[in-house]
């Protein structure tokens, strides 16, 4: 072991293991104080004082810390995905595992389109501002985990950015995005792998297209690189169902996020002969008899 990485651990803990182990290179990294970035078709970096933390020939030991049980455990998940070593296997699973501050990175672990994305917290922003303002161009979006786009922001200036983050309540995790614009986005309800169908949304008065933002909805029929890019999403997050959220780069389909309780309101007011969950029931009936 060249290299020991010791997370959320108190200075006993270091000081312990740093005098049982006089050979070897160990570092103490907060997670409160770590960022991860996910660039456009690219896997995880996790950045920590503006610089992006190194794992080759590194043992990772952990203390799961409660207050930021998520973060911590999207960092395992990658390093289980990297084949790295680190200490509790089980704290890959945490609570929160399929809300979209989450599956960012589970869906760059899975080679699927997103915007690029950071992961953020307030003190860790502190700490990674410069490296954050160096690959990001505004207007950037800005969101929590709020349902319905009732926390998703549209930030046009750095002062702006710096005021949201303020006004966050202590310990918030929240993406920092990069804005994409669009006149429509679709969403497809998947069940157990297949497609139940797919909605138009668009907004004439909003950069959000929820119908709970004063959207409309319209058929949809979806392109066969959008109905497989919908069903990689859903199963990414380890979803049986879910709502997924796509949006256009130029002409490719791009994830936002997969709804693991989707509203089906608006897809029946489209599809006025379809009722999603007796579609669901006779999917399930089907595949569990």
């Amino acid at each position: 072991m060249e290299k020991l990485m010791l997370l959320n651990c108190n200075k006993k803990t270091y000081d312990d293991m740093s005098s049982a182990l006089p050979d070897t290179s160990i570092v103490h990294i907060n997670m409160r104080e770590v960022i991860a970035h996910i660039p456009p078709e690219s896997e995880p970096r996790f950045i920590h004082n503006n610089s992006v933390l190194s794992f080759s020939d590194t043992c990772v030991f952990s203390r799961f810390h409660i207050i930021d049980a998520p973060f911590t455990g999207i960092l395992h998940e990658y390093l289980q995905h990297k084949e790295i070593r680190f200490i509790n296997s089980i704290n890959t699973i945490y609570d929160e595992a399929s809300d979209k501050i989450a599956q960012m990175s589970r869906f760059a672990l899975a080679n699927l389109p997103i915007p690029e994305t950071f992961v953020v917290r307030a003190e860790a922003y502190e700490n990674n501002a410069h490296y954050i303002h160096e690959h990001i161009h505004f207007p950037v979006i800005c969101k929590t985990n709020g349902r319905k786009g009732s926390e998703v922001h549209l930030i046009k200036s750095a002062n702006e950015l710096k005021t949201y983050i303020v006004a966050l309540p202590e310990k918030t995790r929240f993406l920092i995005q990069e804005y994409i614009p669009n006149t429509f986005d679709i969403r497809v309800i998947v069940a157990f792998g297949e497609i139940i169908g797919a909605i138009r949304r668009t907004s004439e008065s909003s950069f959000l297209n929820n119908l709970s933002q004063g959207g409309k909805a319209l058929p949809y029929e979806l392109t066969e690189q959008e109905r497989a890019l919908a069903i990689e999403a859903t199963a990414a997050t380890h979803l049986d169902i879910g709502g997924v959220d796509i949006i256009h780069k130029d002409t490719t389909p791009v994830l936002l996020e997969v709804n693991r309780s989707p509203g089906v309101l608006g897809f029946e007011s489209v599809h006025t002969d379809e009722k999603v969950f007796s579609k669901i029931a006779h999917i399930l009936a089907t595949k569990h008899t």
